[in-house]
């Protein structure tokens, strides 16, 4: 399979490629920066090379899915790169060949750690006010 080398996007979302095997076939800047690698150090390998074996597992897991199943899918995935923990939202989706079949994946994946935190915040100070409520009316009640 021949492999794809592009240096510039000019996204900030991470694209990729990959074949039914789990080798990139293409990444972005975007993908390498996140990796700490360049591109050349990417294309070739797979995730089990580049993450952790539970972080691999999960994206290789969502990858299948989409090679088994021929349909896209919308998921979060979380990762720990350069001591950091983040959450992607990633579209994956189907890679067909010339006979129209699945050879692999291909996806785009943008950076929601600091939405999911807020959103965490959201979510605490909303239960610290409904639990100050719930401690106003019983105080009232007796």
């Amino acid at each position: 399979m021949q492999h794809i080398l592009v240096k510039q996007t000019h996204t900030t979302g991470h694209i990729y490629v990959k074949d039914e095997d789990g080798h990139y076939l293409f990444c972005n800047d975007a993908q390498a920066r996140s990796l700490g690698l360049s591109i050349e150090e990417i294309i070739g390998r797979t995730d089990f090379e580049l993450s952790t074996l539970e972080v691999a597992t999960s994206y290789r897991e969502a990858d299948l899915l989409v090679i088994k199943n021929g349909k896209p899918i919308i998921t979060e995935e979380r990762a720990l790169y350069n001591d950091k923990h983040v959450t992607y939202l990633s579209t994956k989706s189907p890679l067909y060949g010339k006979n129209k079949e699945v050879m692999g994946v291909v996806g785009i994946s943008f950076d929601i750690t600091d939405t999911k935190e807020k959103e965490q915040l959201l979510l605490e100070n909303n239960a610290y006010k409904i639990q100050q409520q719930e401690q106003q009316t019983f105080k009232l009640n007796y």
